[in-house]
C-alpha cells in the first residue's frame, strides 16, 4: 500500500478554491503535496504563489499544463514552444517534480497520427535541454481515445513510455492517469515499465511508485480438536499469467456481446410499429422485426 505521506491533492479537484484555499485544505487534512494548474498559479501571480507554497509546508508534485505543440502553422509550433518553455520556468520555480504534457491532437486539416507523433517528439526535443538546465522533469500523460482527435494522440500508457524512452530519464517521464488508461489491457505491463523507467533517474516522481507483487492470502483453519492442521510448504512459483488471457477475454467478450444484444432487443421492441408506406430509401438498414431477429440470435448464438 502506498504511504500517506505519497498523497497529493490535485488542484483540479477542488476547482472552485483559490491556490490559497487549497494549501490551506491540505494542511488542514494533512496532505503533504498539491498539483497545481497553471491558472490559478497566474490568478495570483508565479512569485507569490511560490511563497504561498513554501509557507504551507506543502511539496508541489506536478504543475499541469503544458504540451498542444501539433499546430499546423510554423507561427503556431513557435508560440506553443515559447508557452511551454515560460511553463518550465514556472515549474522550476514552484519546484514541481514534473510539467504535465498533454502533447496535442491530430494537425488541423489531416488524419494522419504519425505526422502529429512525430511533431510532438520533435517539440519535446527542444525542450529538453531547457528542462535540464532548470531540473524540471517532463511528464508525458496519454489520455483516453475520445480525446485523440483535438487533446492528444498518445492514447496507451506504452506510446507514452516508447517516446519517453528517447530522452534521458531525469528529463522526460511518464504520467499515469487511471481515468484515461483503464481500458488498455496491456497498461499493467505498461506500468512496469514507465516504473523501472522512473526509478532509473536521479530523482524519481512522486505519482511513479515502485510496482510490488501481490502479497498471497493463506486461509488458516482450526480442525474439530482444536488442534491446527499441519502446515504446508508454500506452492513452487510459476511465471506471472500474461494481464489478461484468452479465457478472460472471451468471458469479457461474451458479457459485452450479451449487452449489446439485450440493447438491440429493447431498441428493436421500441421499432416494431405498423408498416407504412413511405418515398425514398429508408435511413434504417434493418426493421424493428429485422434487427429483433438478428438480436435475438446474436444472444442465442453466444450462450
Amino acid at each position: 500500500m502506498i504511504p500517506a505521506s505519497r498523497l497529493s491533492l490535485n488542484q483540479a479537484t477542488v476547482k472552485p478554491l483559490t491556490l490559497t484555499q487549497a494549501l490551506d485544505l491540505c494542511l488542514r487534512h494533512e496532505i503533504p503535496a498539491i498539483g497545481l494548474w497553471r491558472d490559478r498559479v497566474a490568478e495570483l501571480g508565479l512569485s507569490e504563489s511560490a511563497a504561498a507554497v513554501r509557507r504551507s509546508g506543502r511539496h508541489v508534485s506536478s504543475l499541469c499544463r503544458g504540451g498542444f505543440f501539433t499546430h499546423p502553422d510554423a507561427n503556431g509550433r513557435a508560440a506553443a514552444l515559447a508557452s511551454n518553455r515560460a511553463a518550465i520556468e514556472e515549474a522550476a520555480a514552484l519546484e514541481a517534480d514534473a510539467l504535465i504534457l498533454v502533447s496535442g491532437g491530430l494537425v488541423t486539416g489531416s488524419r494522419d497520427l504519425g505526422l502529429a507523433r512525430r511533431m510532438i517528439t520533435d517539440a519535446i526535443a527542444e525542450l529538453v535541454p531547457r528542462a535540464q538546465e532548470l531540473g524540471v522533469r517532463l511528464g508525458i500523460e496519454p489520455l483516453h481515445p475520445m480525446f485523440c482527435a483535438d487533446r492528444c494522440v498518445l492514447v496507451r500508457l506504452g506510446d507514452a513510455v516508447d517516446l519517453a524512452l528517447q530522452f534521458p530519464a531525469n528529463a522526460v517521464g511518464v504520467v499515469v492517469d487511471t481515468y484515461n488508461v483503464w481500458w488498455d489491457s496491456a497498461v499493467a505491463a505498461d506500468i512496469i515499465s514507465a516504473t523501472a523507467r522512473s526509478t532509473s533517474g536521479p530523482s524519481p516522481a512522486r505519482s511513479w511508485p515502485p510496482a510490488t507483487p501481490a502479497t498471497p492470502r493463506w486461509r488458516s483453519s482450526t480442525s474439530k480438536s482444536g488442534t491446527p492442521p499441519p502446515t504446508k510448504p508454500p506452492p513452487p512459483s510459476r511465471p506471472a499469467s500474461p494481464p489478461c488471457s484468452a479465457n478472460r477475454r472471451g468471458r469479457v467478450r461474451n458479457e459485452l456481446l450479451r449487452e449489446v444484444a439485450s440493447g438491440l432487443v429493447t431498441r428493436a421492441q421500441k421499432l416494431r410499429r405498423p408498416r407504412t408506406r413511405r418515398t425514398g430509401p429508408s435511413l434504417l438498414p434493418l426493421s424493428g422485426g429485422g434487427v429483433h431477429r438478428v438480436a435475438r440470435r446474436a444472444a442465442s448464438a453466444i450462450n
